[in-house]
């Protein structure tokens, strides 16, 4: 059974995945899909169909313990069984603690090419 709510009332093609309903909801009012797991993973089905909706996924947990840094981890590469277009963004704060426009310019970073070089 599926826990992801998935907030995009723009018909963004790019989602930013976080852990609560507040931040999916913030991330939606700066224009991308917000997808809240209402919790810290991500099972293979969601991911998935998540992979077969969006163009690019943004990994935003809050990275507030090692657990859920291990989790992003984990969620990032279960993402990338699907496709290549999926980012992880390490801040320590959950998006729901940004201004909408500190949320468009972190997904506008961090999905870029300057950001992702090896």
């Amino acid at each position: 059974e599926s826990n992801v709510l998935v907030y995009n009332t723009t018909n963004s093609n790019i989602a930013v995945i976080c852990e609560d309903a507040i931040s999916a909801m913030k991330i939606d009012l700066a224009g991308y899909a917000g997808v809240a797991l209402c919790c810290s993973s991500l099972n293979g089905d969601d991911a998935f169909k998540l992979a077969m909706r969006f163009k690019t996924l943004l990994v935003w947990l809050d990275n507030d313990n090692a657990e859920v840094r291990k989790n992003a981890a984990t969620i990032t590469e279960r993402l990338r069984l699907y496709t290549d277009r999926v980012f992880l963004n390490n801040f320590d704060t959950d998006p729901k603690h940004y201004y909408v426009d500190n949320i468009k310019e972190t997904v506008v970073y961090m999905t870029s090419a300057e950001a992702n070089k090896d």
